[in-house]
């Protein structure tokens, strides 16, 4: 374990003392200026690479050294789909950072990519819903299960993408679902190494030394996908609902914001300033945002918890939600605006 560990920090620390020469390499830089954007100066575009990087590199020590851990992430069929999706989408994120791809051509590319890698691990469709609320299952069709399965990673992707408009907050988060795997006991070593690594990136970008970017977002949210795909068709998860609690927060989010910009005749991924984190910036320092962003999207996980009850967890956040939304969306103009 502790070897693990320290090869994990070391390549943590290798990348925080060369970021410079990384980001000089890629020269992929998020400039200030537009209304929409947080951050006063040139900031790189790395943390996607450095996380890429870091995920290959620890997934090859585990795999050769600590095989035996690794309940998912063991077969042929399961490296080769990951891998494929992986390196292909962190490429298409670096590509959109760097010279800004229309969002309908990235949207097909990932979901052609998505339908492909299940179809090279058909294990990794989603067969069936377990809804515990009704204490029964439903199952799907093989050709359904297939698109099912890429339409909702899509959807996360571009949920988990969306709320990646401050420092810290999409980091953060994904750092909460990983110590929720790391409670399931799966892929243990690896887990602990990609958390080792998140904490660094968490570091530099709240130090403003680096931004995830697109090639950062979708690599971390396809691999979370993918986990907690394994994780309920193996049945570590129970049920749907179980997923809903963490995920719901965002997905309300880009469910929300999806529907005012097409009623607004927009592009319902057109970046905009009415994401729940600049109305929070209305109320509170940016410093903050993130924090206070990670306990609302926990909050029906908690909640469900609490209550011992996922469904009435899940509606009562919703309409909590909504009014926090409302309240936030009538107090005056926002006072700082957010770089995504």
């Amino acid at each position: 374990m502790t070897f693990f560990l320290i090869f994990s920090f070391l390549l943590s620390i290798f990348f925080y003392f060369n970021h410079g020469y990384l980001s000089t390499l890629l020269n992929i830089f998020d400039e200030p200026g537009l209304p929409r954007k947080l951050h006063l100066n040139t900031t790189p575009l790395i943390g996607g690479s450095y996380f890429f990087t870091c995920f290959t590199l620890n997934f090859l020590v585990c795999y050769i050294f600590a095989n035996d851990d690794l309940n998912f992430l063991n077969t042929t069929k399961e490296i080769v789909s990951l891998f494929f999706s992986l390196i292909i989408i962190f490429f298409i994120g670096l590509f959109d950072d760097k010279y800004d791809l229309s969002a309908n051509n990235k949207l097909a590319l990932i979901l052609i990519i998505l339908i492909v890698s299940i179809l090279i691990n058909q294990n990794l469709a989603i067969d069936s819903l377990k809804l515990g609320f009704l204490e029964d299952e439903y199952i799907l069709n093989k050709n359904l299960s297939i698109l099912f399965t890429s339409f909702c990673i899509l959807l996360f992707i571009n949920a988990f993408n969306m709320i990646d408009g401050v420092n810290g907050n999409s980091i953060l988060y994904s750092i909460n679902i990983f110590l929720f795997f790391l409670l399931k006991d799966i892929n243990f070593i690896l887990i602990l190494m990609i958390l080792i690594n998140l904490l660094f990136i968490l570091f530099m970008n709240l130090s403003n030394k680096l931004f995830l970017g697109d090639s950062g977002t979708l690599s971390i949210s396809l691999i979370i996908s993918f986990f907690f795909i394994n994780l309920y068709n193996q049945e570590y998860i129970q049920n749907v609902e179980t997923i809903f609690t963490i995920m719901l927060i965002p997905g309300i989010e880009l469910l929300r914001l999806a529907i005012f910009r097409l009623i607004k005749g927009l592009h319902p991924f057109k970046a905009d300033r009415n994401h729940l984190h600049h109305y929070l910036l209305k109320k509170f320092n940016k410093s903050k945002i993130f924090i206070i962003t990670n306990i609302i999207y926990a909050f029906p996980f908690l909640l469900s918890l609490i209550f011992k009850n996922e469904l009435y967890s899940i509606l009562l956040s919703i309409i909590l939600y909504f009014f926090l939304i409302n309240y936030l969306s009538n107090l005056k103009d926002i006072k700082s605006t957010s770089h995504k």
